[in-house]
This record gives structure tokens, C-alpha cells and sequence, in this order.
């Protein structure tokens, strides 16, 4: 970009000033509340403090730097799925959603997932991390590493499972134990009917807890064949 000046007959100077389309972004928004469609039809909503969009980037993407909630709508424009994050990025060409920080996400059945780092690929129609996962059913708390699910995070897989126990558990007092069951595997599948989780079992004996934190990670030893 070049800048000239002039004043009668004085020479003209010219400044040449180069953007960084990387850093700057070519649209700046505060206070967002927004939908998105596609073909015609709904599908998220978007509340954000601050939008950042980086179009003439190398590869364009939305930033959302100061947290974003999602609203994800079905065809009937229903909420099948929410996402709440300390911050957001999207990559538009890739339509891949990378949420981070403190990372919340509700499906329809109110089932909760907490976890540091989310993808949600809309190519691919599913979400998945790497990180550590903690989620919160009706009747129990798994958690554990690596996560793939659908897009309604109803039908999900988490790979390597740290703990799965029922929820009434973590509500009393420290003196008590149970046993439970975890596996290298787990998938679960959600519907408005029933809820199903396959295992392949190991005998764990878990640690106590401080049950006054109802979200404090479950520490388990698990139990050798000589019994050490």
C-alpha cells in the first residue's frame, strides 16, 4: 500500500506501508451474536465478546481470542449440542473448529464433556481430542484420553479409559471405596431410550479421593495377576 501527500506545488511523497495478513485481521467485531447457515438452513449460533477474521491469511480462519459460546442446531432447528470455550479458532477452509482452555460441552441429553482441547470436524461430521476427557452422565463419570464422537456427541468412542464409576459415588464421604471397571476402550452410545457401554474389564482398585471436588481426576492402580 502506498501513501502520497501533496501541498500545492510541494514534491509528493510516497510511504510504503506493508500488512502482515497474518496478524491483521480484515474484520474486527465486539459483542457477537450471530447464526450461520448453510444451504439455506441454520446450523450453530455463535455469541462471542470478540471476532477476529483473518481472510487473506495463508490459511483464512475466525479467531475467537476471549472465549465463544456455540449453539449446534438440527434440521428442525433444535440445539443438539453446545460448545462454551476460554477460546476458539476456525479454520473456514478446512471447516475444522479448535476449541481450547477451559472447554465445556453439553449434548441433548444433557450428557457434559470437559476437556482442554476439542476439534469439531464439520467435513467429517465428528468431534475428537487427544486430551484428557472427563464426562459426566445421568448414572456415572468416565474419563480418560483420547475421544472421537459424532457430531451430537451421542455415539463417541474414548480410547483409553482412566475411570468409569457411578456419580453418587463422588458424593460421599472420603472414607468410602467402591471397585470399578475400566478397559484400554470404551464406546458409548446415547439415545432417548437407552444408554450402552462396552468393555473389555480390568480389576482396579481406586485411591481415596477428595470427593469435595466433584470433577478431581480419579488416580487408579490396577491390580496385578500376583495380586502386588
Amino acid at each position: 500500500m502506498a501513501i502520497s501527500s501533496s501541498c500545492g506545488n510541494s514534491k509528493k511523497e510516497f510511504v510504503d506501508v506493508t500488512i502482515d495478513y497474518e496478524t491483521t485481521p480484515t474484520m474486527e467485531t465486539h459483542d457477537v451474536e450471530t447464526v450461520i447457515s448453510d444451504s439455506g438452513i441454520i446450523r450453530y449460533k455463535i455469541t462471542a465478546p470478540l471476532w477476529l477474521v483473518f481472510e487473506e491469511a495463508k490459511e483464512p480462519r475466525w479467531n475467537f481470542s476471549e472465549g465463544m459460546h456455540l449453539e449446534k442446531y438440527d434440521n428442525e432447528l433444535k440445539i443438539d449440542a453446545t460448545f462454551d470455550c476460554d477460546s476458539a479458532k476456525y479454520l473456514s477452509q478446512r471447516k475444522l473448529w479448535e476449541f481450547s482452555g477451559s472447554v465445556h460441552a453439553l449434548n441433548v441429553a444433557k450428557d457434559r464433556f470437559d476437556t482442554e482441547l476439542l476439534f469439531w470436524d464439520q467435513q467429517n461430521k465428528k468431534v475428537y481430542t487427544d486430551s484428557f476427557i472427563h464426562i459426566e452422565k445421568s448414572d456415572r463419570i468416565i474419563e480418560g484420553y483420547g475421544f472421537v464422537s459424532n457430531e451430537t456427541m451421542t455415539d463417541y468412542y474414548i480410547n483409553r479409559v482412566s475411570g468409569i464409576f457411578p456419580i453418587n459415588d463422588m458424593r460421599k464421604q472420603n472414607n468410602d471405596s467402591t471397585i470399578v471397571s475400566t478397559s484400554d476402550s470404551t464406546a458409548v452410545t446415547t439415545s432417548e431410550n437407552e444408554t450402552k457401554t462396552q468393555t473389555h474389564n480390568k480389576t482396579i482398585e481406586p485411591i481415596q479421593l477428595n470427593k469435595t471436588k466433584r470433577t478431581e481426576r480419579l488416580e487408579l492402580k490396577q491390580i496385578s495377576k500376583d495380586g502386588n
